[in-house]
């Protein structure tokens, strides 16, 4: 069979077999035939081989950029979820700090009011509450008197506290203070609860320990003073303004 006597017709039905008959017949022509029909069909394959990749990868972009797309729309989703979270869980830590500090404040108002509460016939000042007797009572029997009403002997152990206490006289009144000498030592001084004085406030001249028995203090309205424990002054107690 001659190559050029080939019918385009039957190439149309039948490709792989005219192509076969063909390349069969080339083989019979000679070498130069075959080689040209070689390449043509090698070039024919290598084209469609790049149309097919492209396309491949073609749909693999298309694929990736999808699941990209998908991912990014999921990731915004719970972003979103996420800070609408955080913004309600901001907004409650809020209201329960508002809430928190109201309570405190109320507390705080209503402790107020229960420390700067003193008896009746007591005197606020500072942490503490004080009375001023209209009795006369020995150093001692003013401590023990202090002592049945859950008080003592105002200890004066500041200035601050000392002009405090002052504001409270009225008029030239001795008052006993919680203040007496070392039994040990009769140059010492010492309050009520053990500890050395520091602080004083004694009169001009005072203390001046006449005949040896002036061992207990006492304030004329406000500048100390020794004196005999078994003189009879008025008192000052004091306590503490319990919360």
């Amino acid at each position: 069979m001659n190559v050029n006597t080939v019918s385009t017709g039957h190439l149309k039905n039948d490709d792989r077999f005219i192509g076969l008959e063909v390349y069969k017949a080339m083989e019979n022509n000679g070498p130069a035939e075959k080689g040209k029909f070689e390449s043509c069909f090698g070039k024919s394959r290598s084209i469609v081989f790049t149309i097919v990749l492209c396309a491949l990868i073609l749909l693999i972009c298309i694929i990736l950029i999808i699941v990209v797309w998908v991912l990014n729309s999921a990731t915004c989703r719970e972003l979103k979820t996420l800070d609408l979270q955080v913004s309600k869980l901001q907004q409650h830590a809020m209201e329960e700090q508002d809430d928190l500090n109201t309570k405190v404040a109320n507390l705080s108002n209503l402790m107020e009011k229960i420390c700067t509460a003193c008896p009746v016939g007591w005197h606020a000042i500072d942490s503490s509450c004080y009375y001023l007797s209209e009795e006369k009572m020995t150093w001692y029997g003013a401590r023990n008197e202090c002592y049945k009403v859950d008080s003592f002997l105002a200890m004066i152990t500041d200035r601050k506290k000392s002009d405090s206490v002052n504001t409270l006289f009225t008029g030239s009144i001795r008052y006993w203070i919680g203040l007496r000498r070392d039994p040990k030592n009769i140059h010492i001084w010492k309050w009520l609860d053990g500890t050395e004085v520091t602080f004083t406030n004694w009169a001009v001249t005072q203390p001046n320990l006449i005949n040896q028995s002036q061992r207990c203090g006492e304030t004329s309205s406000g500048p100390w003073n020794d004196e005999s424990c078994n003189f009879w002054y008025n008192y000052i107690c004091e306590k503490k303004r319990s919360c």
